[in-house]
């Protein structure tokens, strides 16, 4: 309905699918990469990797669909913050996280530039280049400032040398060369595996000190309401959080 998807369209939203004749323990979280209010939409991707997701990919036209959620992105708040003061922002993903990075660049067009760095591995291009231009279209129809779009450029970050290619283009502003006024970026999200999440996020952190970093929310999500346990995590202070509810300003 256009009010679930309404809910949809904030930035870091994912819900839970399963097929209806599956026990519950059989949902998983999804990102949700695009919601159209005006039509009653939401779009996922899922990757077909084993039992609950072949089950959901054979079940046919019907899904059962909980949610909305708000928790998919770790340090959003603070870059929602620097959201209304306009600006560049980075989106850097790989695989799957290509996903919850198209539903947050939707956002931050509306008032500033945004440039992507995305690897390829493991999502076909189709994909890719079907939301890259559902996202052009939008931003034309949404901003009178279409020279917002920003650029895209691909890399492998399992390659060092394209790792490293990663690191000269924030350094050296590449690729946001076109962009009025400065072109530091103040909002960065690291969409990736967890281990892709420290190594990128150790180069931002040295390279853009000051700006607001956001990570996909990689914990594991059972019931999404912070009762089963599965997404704890203890801070060094011994502190037990639930990570499918708590939010921090960058990743812990």
């Amino acid at each position: 309905g256009k009010g679930f998807a309404l809910k949809a369209t904030r930035p870091g939203s994912c819900v839970f699918l399963r097929a209806p004749d599956e026990p519950d323990f059989y949902q998983f979280p999804v990102s949700v990469m695009w919601a159209d209010p005006d039509r009653g939409e939401i779009h996922l991707a899922v990757k077909i990797l084993s039992a609950k997701t072949k089950t959901l990919y054979e079940t046919g036209t019907h899904l059962v669909v909980r949610g909305v959620y708000r928790n998919g992105i770790q340090g959003i708040r603070e870059i929602r913050r620097k959201f209304r003061s306009g600006g560049s922002s980075l989106l850097i993903s790989k695989g799957i996280g290509f996903a919850p990075a198209v539903l947050l660049a939707r956002t931050l067009r509306e008032r500033g530039r945004v440039d992507f760095i995305i690897d390829k591995s493991k999502i076909c291009d189709e994909l890719i280049s079907d939301y890259l231009e559902l996202l052009s279209r939008s931003s034309k129809e949404e901003s009178e400032q279409s020279s917002h779009r920003g650029t895209v450029h691909y890399l492998s970050f399992s390659e060092s040398k394209q790792l490293l290619e990663l690191e000269e283009l924030i350094e050296t502003k590449k690729i946001s060369k076109e962009s009025d006024g400065s072109n530091r970026y103040d909002k960065v999200a690291i969409l990736a595996s967890d281990y892709y999440q420290k190594v990128i996020g150790e180069k931002i952190r040295r390279i853009l000190p000051e700006a607001a970093l956001g990570f996909s929310n990689n914990a594991r999500l059972c019931c999404g309401e912070g009762i089963c346990g599965a997404c704890t995590k203890v801070t060094e202070a011994g502190e037990t959080i639930r990570l499918c509810k708590c939010s921090f300003n960058e990743n812990i």
